[in-house]
């Protein structure tokens, strides 16, 4: 599994500083990354922070305003945008399984099907204004032959 590269806004100045050099004195700034709030889930609370863009490049200094202020902040976290996915039918799509390790001597691994989820629109890094072509909050469960992915 690949975890990108992610910062949390609202813990410590370091972890700001941390990600304020990232786009300023590294390459960050020339790639989208998604901001989410961490209490919400099913796509609620996503922005996605086009390259270069004032939303972007102003993240860092509004986090520490915020921690500053001692504002009572939702904690967030941003995260590296993933860019050039497979798409399947032109949409993103991810494939969730799971898989439990009882044993290692002897060998005992439990396995349980588990579903697909797909984009809610054509997938284009042209924009990343909405949200809908780079989420995959949609989920199908077991309707999708997973071998002709």
């Amino acid at each position: 599994m690949y975890v990108p590269e992610s910062y949390m806004l609202t813990e410590t100045k370091q972890e700001i500083e941390a990600f304020r050099k990232v786009l300023n004195e590294g390459n960050g700034k020339d790639y989208p990354w998604v901001h989410k709030l961490s209490a919400v889930n099913q796509g609620k609370g996503i922005t996605i922070l086009a390259p270069n863009s004032p939303q972007l490049m102003g993240l860092p200094v509004v986090a520490l305003k915020d921690l500053k202020k001692h504002k009572d902040v939702k904690k967030s976290i941003v995260q590296r945008y993933l860019c050039n996915e497979i798409t399947w039918s032109d949409r993103k799509f991810d494939v969730w399984t799971y898989w439990f390790v009882a044993s290692l001597d002897p060998l005992v691994v439990l396995y349980h099907d588990g579903y697909v989820r797909v984009g809610n629109g054509v997938y284009s890094e042209a924009s990343f204004k909405d949200t809908t072509s780079h989420l995959t909050s949609h989920t199908r469960r077991n309707e999708i032959d997973l071998c002709r992915l």
